[in-house]
């Protein structure tokens, strides 16, 4: 069973703050992090703590989870630890999954850029992508990019939803802009019985963030796939790690 939401979010605080090196925190917790306001019903738990190291920091990743008492999933740390470790409390109970220089799951997302930024967590563009690369879109990443929409203004700079920032990902790239539209068209209906006090601005926000992209200028290449569509298949299927 895992701990309470509480004292998940203060752990990966504890593993950010004595860290040697710029990490931040992704997944469900870093959204956390990042929307102390959002709406009850968007809050959830937690099973395991994600985060985001610069590339070519294997052995800092490594030694920063050593330092703080955490026990590697060796086997996989050692095919993979270059990219992505997983590490594990000394109970067993709770793992952390730590991407190194880059998120890939359904698509491919850059960290490196979102850990300049301040803050324990990732900012908000990029906690967003992370959500909406899925295409088999969940409640829970429902949720979070809910509480991530509800919250945040879409803007030009970190403070809120950086429209630069996904635009510079998603206008080049035909497939990751295909599935972040279709799951924002999706999120109002999935997040609709759940927390129906902000769905509708949600919903609007999530129009808002369509009609934007739509919009704005895409590269030759988002062109040329574009020609090609749905008929070839526009995503990477994830593998199961644990």
């Amino acid at each position: 069973m895992a701990p309470p939401r509480e004292e998940v979010i203060a752990f990966a605080r504890r593993l950010i703050d004595a860290a040697e090196l710029p990490l931040r925190v992704m997944g469900g917790v870093g959204v956390a992090l990042r929307t102390p306001g959002a709406d009850r019903a968007l809050h959830r738990d937690y099973g395991d703590v994600d985060l985001a190291a610069p590339r070519r920091t294997r052995r800092a990743v490594a030694d920063a989870m050593t330092a703080a008492g955490l026990e590697p999933e060796r086997e996989f740390n050692a095919l993979n630890g270059g990219h992505r470790q997983i590490w594990w409390t000394a109970d067993g109970v709770l793992h952390v999954d730590v991407f190194i220089g880059e998120f890939m799951m359904c698509h491919r997302l850059d960290l490196d850029p979102g850990l300049k930024t301040p803050g324990p967590a990732l900012r908000g563009a990029d906690l967003l992508l992370t959500k909406l690369q899925v295409v088999e879109l969940n409640l829970k990443d429902a949720q979070d990019a809910a509480a991530l929409l509800s919250t945040h203004a879409l803007s030009e700079d970190d403070d809120g939803i950086s429209l630069r920032r996904l635009c510079d990902v998603l206008t080049d790239d035909w497939g990751f802009y295909t599935t972040v539209t279709d799951n924002l068209r999706r999120i109002p209906d999935v997040i609709g019985d759940h927390a129906p006090d902000v769905a509708g601005a949600v919903g609007e926000r999530c129009d808002a963030l369509v009609a934007h992209l739509e919009a704005a200028d895409k590269s030759r290449a988002f062109r040329i796939r574009a020609k090609i569509g749905r008929r070839k298949r526009w995503y990477d299927v994830p593998e199961e790690t644990l």
